[in-house]
């Protein structure tokens, strides 16, 4: 088992993007991560996931969150590749993907933290 992050993951989240809020953005996602717990500091993690969506293509996506590394790299990654995404595209994007562009850099035990944050837009979404 893998036990501590990979470097792309640490880029990420050193160099984290689109942090901040959207003004009147049209989707806002608040959600608190029940799965970060005392031995997975930060407890709780709170997010809050801004999208601006113009003829079903989401055109700004940024974040707030107060959560772990491998959480701060997935939204930095993630409102990346939101950005020109189709509602449907956006619905179906896969956490694999993520896991493969950050060469499985995520230790299993901060898998659950970034799979949780594509769930809740996907949930959101409506799919």
């Amino acid at each position: 088992m893998q036990k501590y992050y990979g470097k792309k993951v640490l880029q990420e989240f050193l160099q984290a993007k689109n942090i901040g809020e959207i003004e009147e953005a049209d989707i806002v996602i608040i959600e608190e991560n029940p799965i970060c717990t005392a031995d997975s500091p930060p407890s709780p993690c709170l997010l809050k996931l801004y999208l601006k969506i113009e003829e079903e293509k989401i055109i700004d996506a940024k974040f707030k969150l107060q959560g772990c590394v491998a959480a701060i790299a997935m939204l930095s990654k993630l409102t990346e590749k939101l950005k020109g995404l189709s509602l449907e595209e956006a619905r179906n994007l896969t956490f694999e993907e993520f896991l493969k562009d950050f060469e499985y850099g995520i230790p299993e035990n901060k898998r659950e933290c970034t799979l949780i944050n594509l769930s809740f837009l996907k949930k959101f979404l409506k799919v």
